[in-house]
Order: structure tokens, then C-alpha cells, then sequence
């Protein structure tokens, strides 16, 4: 049973989505925030599961359209600008058994991302993975690691 579900996210237009889309479906117990990644998020609160679809796509200065849609797939010149600020800050937010389960394209490098959460003391496997014309999508889960099964 889940006791709590927080959903945050960046963009005004794809928060009211979310929430038009949990009314449609009759679901109530959702504490939709608007903000920039933990900072809806107070300091104590912990969860035991957090899922991320960051924006993941490596984008030049010439693919960028200057519109807040951008902020849904514009990953930096990388694709990592994003993904890189949730691994450094996840930890925080994580119960001692936490898990993460982040999207990602190969095309903003899947191993650095695991080696990332590695070093961050998270034990990570890939569970899906789906190739597309130009690049693949994988999930990844990252299980926080404390005591004894640190690294």
C-alpha cells in the first residue's frame, strides 16, 4: 500500500496535465508540486521509490526552439545536464532502501549514468531496454546502499 505519492514537475503545462489526467482516471491521493527537480520537496521528506523521465537528449545551441516545451527534452549539449544534477541530489531524498528508476537514450551515455550512481553508493541494474531508429531507451533501477551493502 502506498502511503504517499508526491509528483513534481518543471513545467506548468505538464503539471495540469498530470492532474487533469489523475481526475480522469478518479485518482485523489497525488500532492501534485510545481518545481525544479528536490526543490518542491522539504528536507525531511524521504520516499522509497522515486521515478524520473528526465529530459535526456543532448541539444545543441541550434536545436533549442526558445519555448517552454524545451524543458521536456532539452538534456544540455550532453543530454546529461539534468540527469546529473538528480544523481548528486537523489540520495537525500531516499529512505535507506530506496529505489530510483530513471529513463534514459544511449545518447546521453547509459554507463556513465551507471557509474555515476555507483559512485554515489547505489547498486544499479538496467531492466528494459528498446531500440529505436536513432538511438536505444533503457530504465534503469539504482537501490540505495547503506551500512554493510555500501560500496
Amino acid at each position: 500500500m502506498v502511503n504517499k505519492v508526491v509528483a513534481t514537475d518543471i513545467s506548468p503545462e505538464a503539471l495540469k496535465t498530470a492532474i487533469e489526467n489523475a481526475k480522469l482516471n478518479n485518482i485523489h491521493h497525488i500532492d501534485f508540486r510545481l518545481g525544479d527537480l528536490f526543490d518542491p520537496i522539504m528536507e525531511d521528506e524521504k520516499f522509497t521509490v522515486i521515478i524520473f523521465n528526465p529530459p535526456y537528449l543532448p541539444t545543441s545551441e541550434c536545436d533549442k526552439i526558445h519555448d517552454r516545451l524545451e524543458t521536456a527534452w532539452d538534456g544540455g549539449f550532453n543530454g546529461r545536464k539534468v540527469i546529473d544534477k538528480f544523481i548528486y541530489s537523489v540520495k537525500n531524498f531516499l529512505t535507506n532502501t530506496g529505489r530510483v528508476y530513471l529513463i534514459q537514450s544511449t545518447l546521453a551515455g547509459i554507463e556513465e549514468t551507471l557509474n555515476k550512481f555507483n559512485r554515489q553508493g547505489f547498486k544499479t541494474r538496467i531492466l528494459a531496454r528498446r531500440k529505436y531508429f536513432f538511438e536505444e531507451l533503457v530504465v534503469i533501477e539504482a537501490e540505495k546502499q547503506v551500512g554493510e551493502n555500501a560500496y
